[in-house]
């Protein structure tokens, strides 16, 4: 049975790294405890929670970088919670008090990671550990206001055991999908993160720990239910830890899609952290040789923002910005970094063909930042559907208590000026999943993509 939380899981962890040792995670509401989680023992003092209250709204009133708070009383919520604080029967509850005063600036990259998960045991003995964070090879998505497979990895469990993309999870280890999905109709004006976060609290459940058995209801295109049970393994992939963050896995895929007479480059990577970049770097060099490149950003939560220089570099001949990053001391710009040499010093220069970039609600922070800067600067075209929405740069810092608080310090807008904070990248041809398409085994984002790629070489 998964015993994780959903809004801790390790690989969704992200982080934001421009210069200094920046970092945050997709901020989840508190859940309560599910079936087997043990609750935080109580005990906490009424001083010690008014220590952490204290240390964690000071942190937010001497760094947030807009010293209005976007019109919010400060001080006012201060003396709102800090009686409730001091109140706290147990660590959950303080934790719940500190996420509301957070949630209250309405802004991403705000939130509290649990001592025991900040204090995770390092990548190289996390890594395929039982009882650490694992995987059954299956992507969800919400769909048409339905919880479904959008992706399947090939040899991975959930592929033996004959799940196919566009199946509907209708239960998983005894929890209905209509219950998980009901938070959906509380957040009505954020539906797209909702939905994200929706299905990621499915996906980590079903996931589950390395060695755990999770039992899943599923309903295929036909409307036959089948019942699974499903031996989770570890994720696959390159561990990796930065600063208080839980060990997250990196991995990368490369592939030649044929196209006429020649082909188009696709990569796909989950997270931007950079044991992925000795494995960018091959496999552009591998498949420079086509007519366009596509990369596919779905589902990346973020990672470190520095790589968007870098990265950018592949694909762009001069230094251009990329998007700004204001704190109250001054900014950052992020700008192109044009690649010349490879990483053993032998000489490149940047692909300047077509370049496509595919988004979903689950792409976000530096995915964000990537595809927002490439498009403002007209050097690719977003396919997909609009982002999570959730950009901002954020610090750790350790609480009174040892757990670890994450707080927005920087505004960050594209090279056009535009916020992406609570927007998303907008994509230049929306091309939304259906359950038809994923059912029939067609990628209509990818498929778009593809086809605009054909006409330019068309041209």
């Amino acid at each position: 049975m998964s015993r994780h939380n959903p809004c801790l899981l390790p690989r969704r962890a992200t982080a934001l790294l421009p210069s200094l040792a920046l970092a945050a995670v997709v901020g989840c509401a508190a859940p309560g405890p599910g079936p087997g989680e043990a609750v935080s023992p109580p005990g906490l003092t009424e001083a010690e929670a008014l220590e952490v209250f204290d240390f964690a709204w000071t942190r937010v009133h001497d760094t947030y970088y807009d010293t209005t708070f976007r019109g919010l009383d400060w001080q006012g919520v201060r003396d709102e919670l800090r009686p409730k604080a001091g109140d706290a029967a147990s660590v959950d509850e303080l934790r719940a008090i500190l996420g509301d005063m957070l949630s209250r600036l309405g802004d991403s990259h705000f939130g509290v990671i649990p001592a025991e998960h900040a204090d995770a045991v390092s990548p190289e003995e996390v890594e395929g550990a039982a009882g650490e964070p694992g995987s059954v090879g299956v992507e969800l998505r919400v769909v048409e206001g339905r919880i479904l497979v959008s992706r399947v990895s090939p040899g991975s469990p959930g592929q033996q055991a004959g799940v196919g993309p566009g199946w509907e999870l209708e239960r998983v280890d005894g929890i209905p999908a209509s219950q998980l999905l009901a938070v959906l109709d509380e957040v009505p004006e954020a539906r797209p993160l909702a939905e994200a976060r929706v299905a990621w609290s499915a996906e980590s459940r079903l996931a589950g720990l390395v060695g755990d058995t999770t039992t899943a209801a599923f309903r295929d295109g036909a409307g036959s239910l089948h019942e699974l049970a499903l031996v989770s393994e570890a994720m696959p992939g390159t561990p990796v830890r930065l600063g208080n963050l839980p060990t997250m896995f990196s991995h990368l895929e490369a592939v030649e899609v044929p196209m006429g007479e020649g082909c188009v480059a696709l990569i796909r990577f989950n997270v931007w952290m950079t044991p992925i970049l000795p494995e960018l770097e091959s496999a552009f060099l591998e498949l420079r040789h086509c007519h366009g490149f596509v990369l596919d950003l779905r589902g990346n939560p973020g990672g470190v923002a520095g790589m968007v220089m870098g990265v950018s570099g592949y694909f762009m001949t001069d230094q251009r910005p990329l998007g700004t990053m204001t704190t109250r001391q001054g900014e950052l710009r992020l700008v192109s970094m044009p690649r010349r040499v490879t990483a053993d010093a032998q000489p490149m220069e940047p692909f300047t063909g077509p370049l496509a970039l595919i988004v979903d609600g689950q792409s976000m922070s530096t995915s964000e930042i990537f595809a927002a800067g490439l498009q403002g600067l007209g050097r690719a075209r977003v396919f997909g559907e609009p982002s999570g929405g959730q950009a901002l740069p954020a610090l750790m810092e350790r609480l009174p208590n040892q757990d670890v608080l994450m707080y927005v310090f920087a505004n960050f807008v594209g090279p056009d000026g535009s916020r992406i904070e609570g927007r998303g990248v907008i994509p230049d041809v929306v091309t939304p999943l259906s359950r038809d398409d994923l059912l029939a085994g067609r990628d209509a984002p990818l498929e778009a993509a593809l086809g605009w790629i054909e006409a330019q070489q068309d041209r």
